[in-house]
């Protein structure tokens, strides 16, 4: 039974990998090589990136110690903090997906199965990806270590077992903190948005930490021995764990009869709330019904709110199309808070390139114009009626107002970022208004243009027939051609007006490209009324 268990629980892990999910036919070995390869290479990169960290530590804390000093402990101790970061980070999501939200707890509780098997399966599970994500950073450390050391350096028995013990508290925090995840996912009532916020809040993070890498690095080893002395007062475990790691037999047992305890009680409460916690729906909280006087609106406005819910309704929708509107902005806020640096960074490079003086504007409105590109809301818009095609078939409008409502929203939310966000950059800049103004109203009809072409291929190549959202969202024809065409025509639009500017000033040019945008607009606008609507019609 517990080995059928098993079987099933690994099997669940690999099988995206194997199966295509939408066709449920297993994937080809040509596809199955092409996603281990995948693996291979984010495991390798994501090796290569701490076994270069570990180096830069190593350098003050392993090398700078003939034999296993103050500093060594130090070393390790941080080296754990990472690894039970990124253990965390990596497994807490699967963790809470198996184990409180897995889609056949229920189906396995009416088998005569104990449950003290189930939860069995699912924490080991949990075990081995905390093994794996932790694996990525704490076997680089090692090796590091020991290269440093030398061949047949003491210790190393002391840091295998050092990472069994490692594991299992990574295991029980992504316990914990997946208990978290489901609590708040049980309350909240558009999930969707709760996960955009956390996934973005984290990627700024991500991208704060790989810009100020060095910088923290360099503070981190100048302030090696204040960091010891905190650890110690402050966190005594990693203090245990960095003297384990290097001979100290007393500290390894210690930390290891913590953690072997902190699991075991972990499992304790878990085997005597499983059912509960697998069971139990909290549900999210009752609206309460208010008498209120509806407003009435028209078919434009009523279609253009349906599309806007069912962005907010869609995380996938949201994570995939949404990221434009958030870095624009935060990008043009670290502009304007960099502006000496970044007016300095552009004049020492106008000194290598003297042509770019005159159109240095052209690179604020590529980099606005790049970011637009990827928040391709035509793109699947049409594909993603899917099923439900026949509701709007049905309602008592033209395909033509349905069409519009689907591209005014992709022009408004663009271009309510992508406008100022020009304006500014082209302000910091130095640029005179008359630039600024036509930079601006580039950026506007580039947002049109966009969102007519999204829907002019979306009705040229529409999918109608899938399981999951994420087929029209991420893997559709229309997408990839409108996100990477889009990148073509910035790049296009920047290198001909810097060779444009070399005979002609920067603001005809900027007339001209308006002129051009608009006209091509006029005409996919005007398919997209007549023929376009007629496909629509008759999807």
């Amino acid at each position: 039974m517990l080995k059928a268990l098993l079987k099933k629980q690994f099997l669940e892990l690999v099988i995206p990998y194997t199966v295509d999910q939408k066709t449920g036919k297993r994937r080809s070995k040509g596809a199955i090589t092409g996603y281990c390869a995948l693996g291979v290479l984010i495991f390798v990169s994501v090796f290569a990136m701490f076994f270069g960290i570990s180096d830069a530590l190593s350098s003050v804390m392993v090398e700078s110690s003939a034999a296993a000093g103050p500093k060594e402990w130090i070393y390790f101790a941080m080296c754990g903090i990472m690894t039970i970061s990124v253990g965390i980070f990596g497994s807490v999501f699967n963790t809470y997906a198996a184990l409180y939200k897995a889609k056949d707890n229920d189906l396995l509780l009416s088998m005569p199965i104990p449950p003290s098997k189930i939860l069995l399966t699912r924490v080991i599970s949990v075990v081995f990806l905390s093994a794996v994500f932790s694996a990525m950073v704490w076997l680089p450390c090692v090796i590091r270590y020991q290269m440093v050391k030398g061949p047949g350096a003491p210790g190393l028995i002391s840091q295998i077992i050092m990472f069994v013990f490692v594991v299992l508290l990574v295991s029980v925090l992504t316990c914990g903190l997946g208990y978290l995840v489901a609590l708040v996912a049980s309350r909240v009532r558009n999930k969707s948005v709760v996960t955009v916020v956390l996934s973005m809040t984290v990627l700024l993070i991500y991208y704060y930490v790989s810009f100020k890498s060095n910088e923290l690095l360099q503070e981190l080893l100048l302030k090696a021995d204040a960091i010891g002395k905190g650890i110690r007062s402050w966190g005594y475990p990693f203090y245990l764990m960095g003297m384990g790691c290097v001979g100290n037999l007393g500290a390894l047992i210690l930390f290891g009869l913590l953690s072997a305890v902190v699991f075991g009680l972990c499992c304790y409460v878990l085997s005597g709330s499983f059912i509960k916690l697998v069971t139990t729906n909290k549900g999210e909280k009752k609206t309460v019904y208010r008498e209120t006087i509806l407003k009435r609106s028209s078919a434009d406005q009523a279609l253009l709110m349906r599309e806007y819910r069912h962005l907010l309704s869609s995380t996938v929708y949201m994570l995939n199309y949404g990221m434009g509107l958030v870095m624009i902005p935060v990008l043009t806020v670290l502009a304007a808070l960099k502006r000496g640096d970044l007016l300095t960074m552009l004049a020492g490079l106008m000194e290598e390139a003297p042509f770019l003086k005159s159109s240095i504007a052209l690179l604020a409105a590529a980099a606005v114009g790049m970011m637009l590109s990827m928040d391709c809301f035509t793109a699947p818009a049409v594909s993603l009626e899917g099923k439900h095609l026949w509701i709007v078939r049905s309602m008592p409008v033209s395909g033509w107002t349905v069409l519009k409502s689907k591209e005014k929203m992709h022009v408004c939310l663009n271009a309510a970022v992508g406008v100022p966000c020009t304006t500014i950059l082209c302000l910091i800049l130095k640029q005179s208004a008359l630039t600024c103004l036509l930079m601006s109203g580039v950026t506007l009809v580039y947002c049109w243009l966009t969102a007519d072409a999204g829907l002019w291929l979306n009705l040229k190549f529409p999918n109608l027939v899938w399981e999951s959202e994420t087929v029209p969202i991420k893997q559709s024809l229309p997408v990839a051609i409108l996100m990477f065409g889009g990148w073509a025509v910035v790049f296009g639009f920047a290198g001909l007006g810097m060779a444009a500017s070399l005979i002609m000033p920067l603001e005809v040019y900027l007339v001209i490209t308006l002129t051009l945008g608009a006209g091509l607009t006029f005409l996919i606008r005007h398919w997209l009324k007549g023929r376009g609507t007629q496909i629509f019609e008759s999807l």
